[in-house]
């Protein structure tokens, strides 16, 4: 799973979005599938990149996908609300323009 983000990261800062977000993607679904543990196993929701790349990258509903997710796994993580609020608005701009 963190082989995955990092190749995501890596991805991304190569240009190359489109597999950017299919790894995100990927390792954030990982992340979801291992067990519960105190401290957790991984220090935040992969979810919370995802969707940050998503929304630079103008997905988004993509992006706001994945920041619910992360608010799924952390219901009060700050990072996650605070991506939601610009791909929410984000989306809401693109429907009024339809």
């Amino acid at each position: 799973m963190a082989r995955q983000e990092l190749q995501a990261h890596l991805e991304l800062a190569d240009g190359h979005t489109g597999r950017a977000l299919k790894l995100f993607e990927q390792a954030s679904k990982s992340e979801r599938h291992l067990v519960y543990t105190e401290p957790p196993y991984y220090p935040r929701p992969v979810a919370e990149p995802w969707g940050r790349a998503a929304l630079k990258a103008n997905k988004s509903n993509l992006s706001e996908r994945a920041f619910r997710i992360a608010l799924e796994q952390y219901p009060n993580d700050a990072h996650a609300k605070a991506g939601q609020a610009p791909s929410s608005a984000t989306s809401a701009a693109i429907a009024t323009a339809r």
